[in-house]
């Protein structure tokens, strides 16, 4: 015998939640700290002054670039964000 579902399945494809990224617990191959490289330059190329303005700020300084590219690979390192998550951590740590 077949018990009937009280609420009706739903129809569609289920959204997945985002993957969190994992800690690497070894050191990173050529490939993927050109690969990480490129991500945090892509990151801070479209930095967006409405959203993060702290950030775009200290891109137009001689060091300020240098200095948002390795905040951004500790944390992304130490806590497995995106380059996204962690310039949006950054700014808000400059803020306070």
């Amino acid at each position: 015998m077949k018990i009937k579902r009280k609420t009706p399945k739903p129809k569609g494809k289920r959204k997945r939640a985002a993957k969190k990224v994992q800690p690497v617990n070894r050191p990173l191959s050529g490939v993927e700290m050109r690969e990480l490289d490129w991500v945090i330059n892509q990151a801070l190329d479209q930095c967006d002054p409405d959203a993060t303005p702290r950030i775009c700020a200290a891109l137009g300084t001689p060091d300020g670039r240098q200095r948002m590219y390795e905040m951004t690979l500790v944390l992304m390192g130490r806590d497995g964000i995106s380059a996204g998550a962690a310039l949006a951590q950054i700014d808000t740590e400059l803020l306070g």
